[in-house]
């Protein structure tokens, strides 16, 4: 979806109706999708991804070193929520070559997130993706 103010609505609408059973979700692969497609290869401004998270994830290594393999061709930015693994958090950020962010209280998610969209660095045009 292209960045706008109608596509940053429906996204936080899908955001809100997001379930988490709180362990195991899989990033990796998701991450290797957006990571190893090739239409990202032509876009010539920061590509930034937003990852929000629980923080309980599998593979979460094989997951961090995907990340930092890809660190030269996307940014990551990291968003924890609620009780989330802190060290994946600050490494998966560290190792995207961007900031963390953590959200204890779920009132504070919207401006977060506004908050991490508005300070990302030549963050021209921004593209959202929901993987299936």
């Amino acid at each position: 979806m292209e960045y706008n103010k109608e596509n940053v609505k429906k996204l936080f609408g899908i955001i809100k109706n997001l379930k988490a059973d709180k362990g195991g979700t899989d990033l990796y692969r998701p991450l290797s999708h957006i990571f190893k497609n090739q239409v990202y290869d032509n876009i010539n401004i920061g590509k930034h991804i937003f990852l929000l998270t629980d923080g309980e994830i599998e593979d979460k290594e094989k997951t961090l070193n995907l990340i930092g393999n890809y660190s030269s061709k996307f940014v990551l930015h990291s968003l924890g929520i609620g009780g989330c693994d802190l060290d994946l958090i600050k490494r998966s950020a560290i190792m995207g070559n961007e900031n963390s962010f953590f959200i204890n209280n779920f009132e504070n998610l919207n401006s977060t997130v506004i908050n991490a969209l508005e300070g990302a660095d030549n963050l021209m045009s921004c593209y959202f993706e929901i993987y299936k």
